[in-house]
């Protein structure tokens, strides 16, 4: 799903969080660059498990990685202690059913992604 073009940027974000409205900003104006810029607001709907696989295996990361700390506290106190306890398929899922977990935003630039901590 994720595999675009060399000149095609498709950037995930969430609305809802702070700071990631202005990276979507900003790379909207590359698009005046040549590029197409493709956008996926995570606060419209979430991706799914396998979409959350994809993303984790491209962006070379263990799954724990993608989760953001600055949101951890919408957890229950037992599974945000226990975050890296979980297994692969327990996290995919948590992500995939709360987006706003997700460490966002990220830029997918052809085969090669990027993961940011701020805008």
């Amino acid at each position: 799903m994720f595999n675009g073009q060399p000149n095609e940027i498709t950037l995930i974000f969430h609305s809802g969080k702070e700071g990631d409205e202005k990276t979507r900003a900003y790379v909207e104006t590359i698009e005046e660059e040549g590029f197409e810029v493709k956008t996926i607001d995570l606060n419209d709907g979430g991706l799914t498990e396998s979409e959350v696989a994809e993303l984790v295996e491209k962006l070379n990361v263990d799954v724990d990685e993608l989760f953001d700390l600055n949101y951890i506290g919408r957890l229950n106190n037992d599974a945000a202690s226990s975050l890296k306890d979980l297994d692969t398929q327990d996290a995919l899922r948590l992500l995939a059913s709360d987006p706003m977990l997700m460490a966002t935003p990220i830029l997918i630039i052809g085969e090669h992604a990027y993961q940011f901590e701020s805008s």
